[in-house]
C-alpha cells in the first residue's frame, strides 16, 4: 500500500518523523496542485499515486483485458459472412495474433515488471488490436469499411474501459486515427471524401473520450487526495484521543465498549508543588501558567521515558499509575523510579526559582479499578481505596520528599533506600506506618 506518510510531506512540506506526541499536520487539496495537462503530481505524491492507482485498477484491467479479447474474437464472424475469400489471412490476425497477445497480456499482468510499467504497457492491448484492424482493411480493401466500427469501439476502450490515464490514451487513440488515415490515403487509395468523413468520427471520438478520460482521471486523484486529508484527519483526532486516553483504551472505546476493568495489583502516585496557594499570588498569571506547564512537562517526559500511564493533572497535582491499564509485575519498582527523577527534574528547574521549587509526592500500592465514564471531556481515570491512600500520602507528605505506604514499602526494600517516619496520623484512614523514599541501593 501506498506511503500515506509520504504523501502527507508532499501535501504540506511539513510532516516528518517525528515523535508521536507531535501533532500530524493539517494537509489541503489547495497544496497539492495537479498539471493541467498530465495531471500529474509531484513527486512523492505522484509516485503514491501511482501505486495507488495501480492497487485499485489491477483487478479492473485483467477484466477489461480480457473482455476486450472475448470481443475481438466474437466479432470473427463478421469474416465468415462479409469476405469469406480472406477470411483465411483475416483470422490469421484475429486469432493467431491478436487474442493470443491479449491472453499472454493478461497473464504478464502478475508480473513484477508490469506493476513498475502498469502505464506504459498498458498501451500494447489497444495498439496491438488496433493496428490488427488497420492490417484486416489493408487485406480486404473493398471491405475495410466494415472493420471501421472496430476502431471506434478501440478508440473508446482506450480511453474509459481499461484505465489508461489521460496522457496514454490520449497518444495511442491518436496513434491509430492517424496509422488509419495514412493507410487509408496511401495504402488502400480511399476517396477522400470517405476518408475525411472517417476522420471527423474519428476525432470525434478522441475528442469525446479525451473529456472523458481527462475528468475520469481527475476524479481519480481528487479522490486520492480526499482520502489523504481524510487520513490526516483521522490521525489529527488519534492523536487528540491519545492525548486523553491510552492507547488500548482508545481502541476500545472506539469500538464502543464500555471502559471498566479490575486490576488486582498497581501502584498510584500523586504529587503536587508544596506552598503553590501561597506562592502563586506573587506570580501574575501568565508566568503561573509559564512555571506550571515547565513542571508538568517535565513529568511528562519522565512518564513517557518509564512507560507508566499518567492519569490526570488537578491544579498542581499530578497524578500518574503503573499496572493500569496493562499489567506489569513491576509496577512499584517502575513508580519508584518515575519518583526519583521527578525529585531530579525538580532540582533541575529549582535553581532558576530561587530555590523555593519543592514537591510533595506520595505512593501506594494496591487494587484500583479503572475505566472511562460520561460522554463529554472524558478521561481514563482510577477509583479505589489504593488511590485514596496514595492521595493521602502526597497531601500528609514532607516537602521534598517521597512518602510510602508499608504495603509499597514491602515491595521495594529490597532495591531502594528508605528512611521510617514512623506511625502518623492519616485523615480518614487513622494511624499508618509509612516511610521515606531516599534513593536506590548502590
Amino acid at each position: 500500500m501506498y506511503s500515506i506518510k509520504n504523501s502527507l510531506i508532499a501535501l504540506s512540506g511539513l510532516l516528518s518523523s517525528a515523535p508521536s506526541h507531535r501533532p500530524p499536520v493539517e494537509v489541503s487539496l489547495l497544496t497539492a496542485p495537479m498539471n493541467p495537462i498530465t495531471l500529474r503530481f509531484s513527486d512523492p505524491l505522484e509516485r503514491d499515486f501511482t501505486e495507488d492507482y495501480f492497487r485499485k485498477s489491477l483487478r479492473h484491467v485483467r477484466f477489461a483485458v480480457l473482455s476486450g479479447m472475448f470481443l475481438y474474437g466474437v466479432f470473427g464472424y463478421m469474416d465468415v459472412k462479409l469476405i469469406p475469400e480472406s477470411k483465411d489471412e483475416i483470422w490469421l490476425i484475429r486469432y493467431g495474433v491478436v487474442c493470443p497477445f491479449l491472453l499472454a497480456f493478461s497473464l504478464f499482468t502478475y508480473h513484477p515488471l508490469f506493476r513498475r510499467h502498469m502505464q506504459a504497457s498498458l498501451c500494447l492491448p489497444i495498439l496491438i488490436p488496433g493496428v490488427g484492424l488497420i492490417a484486416m482493411m489493408v487485406i480486404s480493401p473493398k471491405f475495410g469499411d466494415y472493420y471501421y466500427p472496430g476502431l471506434m469501439l478501440v478508440i473508446m476502450y482506450s480511453y474509459t474501459f481499461i484505465r489508461l490515464r489521460f496522457v496514454y490514451a490520449t497518444f495511442c487513440s491518436l496513434a491509430i486515427t492517424v496509422t488509419y488515415h495514412v493507410v487509408s490515403l496511401w495504402v488502400n487509395h480511399a476517396p477522400f471524401l470517405v476518408v475525411l468523413n472517417n476522420d471527423f468520427e474519428l476525432l470525434a471520438a478522441n475528442y469525446i473520450g479525451m473529456f472523458s478520460a481527462y475528468l475520469l482521471e481527475q476524479h481519480f486523484r481528487k479522490d486520492f487526495l480526499n482520502y489523504i486529508q481524510l487520513e490526516a484527519e483521522q490521525a489529527k483526532s488519534n492523536h487528540l484521543l491519545l492525548n486523553i486516553l491510552p492507547a488500548s483504551i482508545a481502541a476500545r472505546l472506539k469500538e464502543g465498549h464500555l471502559i471498566v476493568d479490575s486490576f488486582p495489583e498497581s501502584t498510584v502516585l500523586f504529587t503536587d508543588i508544596a506552598g503553590f496557594t501561597r506562592i502563586s499570588s506573587k506570580f501574575t498569571p501568565e508566568e503561573l501558567v509559564t512555571l506550571m506547564n515547565e513542571v508538568f512537562s517535565a513529568f511528562d517526559r519522565v512518564v513517557e521515558k518509564h512507560g507508566v500511564e499518567k492519569i490526570k493533572t488537578i491544579g498542581d497535582a499530578y497524578m500518574l499509575a503503573a499496572g493500569v491499564p496493562i499489567p506489569r509485575s513491576d509496577h512499584a519498582e517502575v513508580v519508584a523510579e518515575v519518583a526519583l527523577d521527578m525529585q531530579a527534574e525538580i532540582a533541575l528547574l529549582r535553581a532558576s526559582q530561587e530555590g523555593w521549587l519543592r514537591i510533595r509526592t506520595g505512593v501506594h500500592s494496591g487494587p484500583v479499578v479503572a475505566g472511562v465514564i460520561g460522554t463529554k471531556k472524558f478521561i481514563y481515570d482510577l477509583w479505589g481505596d489504593t488511590v485514596n491512600i496514595a492521595s493521602r500520602m502526597e497531601s500528609h507528605g514532607i516537602a521534598g520528599c517521597i512518602q510510602v505506604t508499608q504495603d509499597t514499602y514491602e515491595r521495594l526494600r529490597h532495591k531502594y533506600v528508605f528512611k521510617e517516619r514512623g506511625i502518623i496520623e492519616i485523615k480518614g484512614k487513622g494511624k499508618m506506618r509509612t516511610y521515606i523514599l531516599v534513593g536506590r541501593m548502590s
